[in-house]
């Protein structure tokens, strides 16, 4: 009963994409020229999309942009519904640092309602940025 239960949850969330790849998890931008852009969907159907920007001349962050709401993803499209609704494609996205290369799960932006500080940017799973830059870093 609970294993039927958590198959209806995931549909009607959206919790889990074709070929069964999760997509409940935390995304980051590698290409924000002005800061830190993270999207978190959790399980619930909520997410939280969040600018933290950059100050280089006192070499902090300075100011945090939030959007909030709902979120649904229906075959690769993921659809983020709060005060503007922002639709993304969900696609791989390759990284590259010397002979090594990997192609990472992520969403390529589509459009918003309104403009927003997430427009243009991609975002990719950020464990596996990270698990890829540990891996071909020198330590």
């Amino acid at each position: 009963m609970r294993n039927l239960f958590l198959l209806i949850t995931s549909l009607l969330f959206g919790t889990f994409a074709h070929a069964g790849i999760p997509v409940a998890n935390e995304y980051v931008s590698i290409d924000c020229p002005k800061g830190d852009m993270t999207l978190v969907l959790n399980d619930n159907g909520k997410f939280s999309l969040e600018l933290k920007h950059w100050d280089s001349k006192h070499n902090k962050h300075t100011l945090t942009e939030n959007l909030s709401g709902n979120w649904r993803m229906t075959d690769k499209k993921l659809t983020l519904l709060g005060d503007v609704m922002i639709e993304y494609v969900r696609e791989p996205s390759s990284m590259k640092i010397g002979d090594s290369a990997v192609a990472i799960d992520g969403f390529k932006w589509l459009r918003s309602s309104k403009p927003t500080f997430a427009d243009t940017f991609i975002l990719v799973d950020r464990k596996a940025v990270d698990e890829f830059l540990n891996g071909v870093i020198p330590k």
